[in-house]
């Protein structure tokens, strides 16, 4: 696209926006930029160019999945270790490999290029089959790259999983960046009480969110449709 026609396009469409009084609150860009081959190299051009797509739009926040590599070099399909990594041996190379020799660096250079773009935050939807599905991946990586990286909670993987959303809200404060609201029986409430979480009202929205799940536990004739 020339730079010229481009740059002539995204006012156009900034302003068409602004004239219906709305704004683009994230960018959503996701794949599994990390598989090893053809398909982590497109997936990794459509995100920095999703980056780049951002900082021309003024758009400060990135939705997307964190990649999973594959299990050592050479290998051609990605592999999600979810269990124990103390045995067979070879567990523990392949998790290190994954982590330390694909998953930082790619993850330290993208970073560098979304803050040359003026992105702000990367929030990392907690997705089956990828290297970052918990909190424990979550603050793994963030920890290790920079803290612009956080959560994109979204209630229906978690429940797909098999895991606690309060469970995981306690163990993300600080870390929670974007929320999805899909796919779910009782969402709206629910996210209205993550909405809540997120803008500090916390002790709040959590204690009120466990009474949601109780009820909804012990009562799934309809879904819940009140706050």
């Amino acid at each position: 696209m020339h730079s010229d026609w481009s740059k002539r396009f995204v006012e156009a469409y900034k302003a068409e926006l602004e004239k219906r009084g709305m704004e683009i609150a994230a960018l959503n860009c996701s794949g599994n930029q990390l598989c090893p081959g053809e398909m982590g190299e497109l997936h990794t051009k459509t995100i920095y160019d999703t980056a780049t797509l951002a900082g021309k739009l003024g758009v400060k926040k990135l939705v997307m999945m964190s990649g999973l590599p594959a299990g050592a070099p050479g290998d051609k399909t990605p592999n999600w270790f979810t269990s124990t990594v103390s045995w067979p041996d070879y567990m523990v190379e392949s998790v290190r490999y994954q982590w330390e020799d694909v998953a930082i660096p790619w993850w330290k250079a993208f970073v560098e290029h979304c803050k040359k773009n003026g992105v702000e935050q990367i929030a990392i939807e907690e997705f089956p089959c990828q290297l970052v599905h918990n909190p424990e991946t979550l603050w793994k990586l963030r920890n290790a790259v920079d803290p612009m990286i956080g959560m994109n909670m979204d209630p229906s993987h978690l429940m797909v999983m098999g895991a606690d959303p309060i469970a995981w809200l306690r163990n993300l404060e600080g870390a929670i960046y974007h929320i999805h609201g899909k796919s779910g029986f009782f969402l709206f409430s629910l996210v209205h009480l993550l909405y809540k979480i997120i803008t500090n009202h916390s002790s709040i929205a959590i204690s009120r969110l466990e009474s949601l799940q109780h009820e909804f536990l012990h009562s799934q004739e309809q879904p819940l449709h009140y706050l």
